[in-house]
């Protein structure tokens, strides 16, 4: 297998019974030789299923298919195949291994948001949910529980229910790599996929598999970062999504909508378009007043300047690679902006996350603040990021150090520039990523009226009133 040619293509497949190839976009890094360091972008095939191949498409090379075998943590492939079933002979149809090589327990999630708890009871304490086809490791089997394991976190899942099961276990080998030949191990990370590269045991380099982000002809492009996996808002969000992708579309704008499960999903989206730039961005998902909330229970769910900072400045600095510098964002979340001027919250942070982005990244930044509904966010963006429209509660937006305050029924032209205040930094409270501990997110309820409404994630939410005592837009959401 050879990896130092000027150009690799790759792309990739995730269907695990048909033979169809799909196309994702490569960014690889090999340090063999005069490559060391050099970080190329590409394209491949992977067909995943009973026999998995992965084909490499270099420039001036023919083209190689690469075999393979399912195995702990995700796929193997090799392009001596010979070399693999040496270490991996099958035995009645079913890959079985050496005394050299251990096998693992995996189990495949068969329903969406399986929970995971701390003993193996239903009374036990819900440490995480688990996706819809997720895998994970098996420690031990216990009275029809299983004992998992995944980043880090472990506790015991139902292996099965009374009328269906809830996990399929698998048995299968604890290899990453091939004694003697080059090998690539595959595993999923996200919306994309990652591997190594090795040569025999030696790391030699990575490659991470995204979704394509061809450049589109002029910097028209929309980018949603969305928590489509939400166990009870997913499909609104979805909703709202699609609903950008329409208006935007009319526009002339080519949108992508990524399911983003955690902060470095949003950050590898991002990087993925340093090339080709996104000029808006709109994240779509509950939240607090450190910024969007991603209810995956794996990786980072919530950054600000004062948690998780770390994660956030990665996430800056893939906002500025991934963005145009004229670029305009969206967070559609709950107290983007911090708490709203007229609202009496029992907690509340003077940080306001719009503000920190803004000053950070010189970008055009909007969010509401105070309490709202993902229900406005096309509304919302549009009366923000395009000046159509106006705003139906109090929205900041903010770019480099100046600041507009749009109220209820304002459009963008009527908000009077000032400058941006000093980002205030107060310590977050320890429970604020404890995952029974409830974080001031927008709540499920009813929806603003409409002839068709579409499934709504809002909140009960007092609006301004008029002189005669009722709401200024009519009535009370969720009403």
């Amino acid at each position: 297998m050879k990896f130092t040619t000027p150009l690799l293509l790759l792309a990739i497949a995730t269907t695990s019974s048909s033979a169809l190839a799909q196309d994702w976009a490569l960014k690889l890094e090999d340090n063999q030789g005069e490559l060391k360091g050099q970080i190329r972008n590409g394209r491949a095939e992977l067909v995943l299923g009973a026999n998995p191949t992965l084909t490499l498409r270099a420039t001036g090379e023919p083209v190689r298919p690469l075999k393979g075998i399912a195995v702990f943590g995700g796929y193997l492939f090799t392009d001596d195949f010979a070399d693999l079933m040496a270490v991996m002979p099958k035995s009645r149809g079913m890959v079985a291994a050496l005394s050299s090589v251990s096998q693992v327990t995996q189990a495949e999630t068969l329903v969406a948001g399986l929970r995971v708890r701390s003993e193996p009871s239903r009374s036990g304490r819900v440490v995480a949910n688990l996706r819809g086809g997720q895998r994970v490791e098996v420690l031990e089997q216990r009275d029809g529980w299983a004992r998992v394991k995944l980043l880090g976190k472990e506790g015991w899942a139902k292996i099965s229910g009374s009328s269906r099961d809830f996990l399929r276990l698998i048995s299968v080998p604890k290899l990453t790599s091939v004694q003697g030949a080059r090998s690539v191990f595959l595993y999923s990370r996200g919306p994309g996929w990652q591997g190594l590269l090795r040569n025999g045991d030696t790391w030699s380099g990575d490659i991470v598999l995204r979704n394509d982000t061809h450049a589109a002809p002029t910097n028209k492009r929309l980018l949603v970062l969305a928590d489509l996996r939400h166990m009870t808002d997913g499909g609104a969000f979805k909703a709202y999504a699609n609903q950008l992708k329409k208006t935007y579309g009319q526009q002339g704008y080519q949108t992508v909508i990524a399911d983003v499960d955690s902060f470095e999903d949003s950050i590898d989206e991002l990087n993925a378009a340093s090339e080709a730039p996104y000029a808006r961005v709109v994240l779509i998902g509950h939240g607090g007043w450190d910024g969007p909330v991603l209810r995956s229970h794996v990786g980072t769910r919530q950054v600000s300047g004062k948690y998780n900072v770390e994660v956030f400045e990665r996430f800056v600095a893939a906002v500025n690679a991934g963005t145009t510098p004229t670029a305009r964002i969206y967070n559609s979340s709950c107290h983007a902006a911090g708490t709203a001027r007229s609202e009496k919250a029992p907690w509340s942070s003077p940080y306001r996350w719009v503000h920190d982005l803004a000053k950070r990244t010189g970008r055009h930044v909007a969010g509401p603040a105070g309490k709202t509904s993902t229900e406005w966010t096309r509304q919302q963006s549009l009366a923000t990021l395009e000046g159509q429209g106006v705003v139906v509660q109090e929205v900041h937006v903010a770019r480099g150090d100046k600041l507009r305050i749009l109220y209820s029924g304002m459009n963008l032209a009527s908000a009077k520039s000032r400058p941006l205040p000093e980002i205030e930094d107060l310590p977050q409270p320890e429970s604020a990523d404890d995952d029974e501990q409830p974080i001031a997110t927008t709540a499920s309820g009813g929806g603003a009226a409409s002839p068709q409404p579409l499934p709504s994630a809002t909140i009960d939410l007092t609006l301004p009133t008029n002189a005669g005592g009722q709401p200024a837009l009519g009535r009370r959401l969720g009403q």
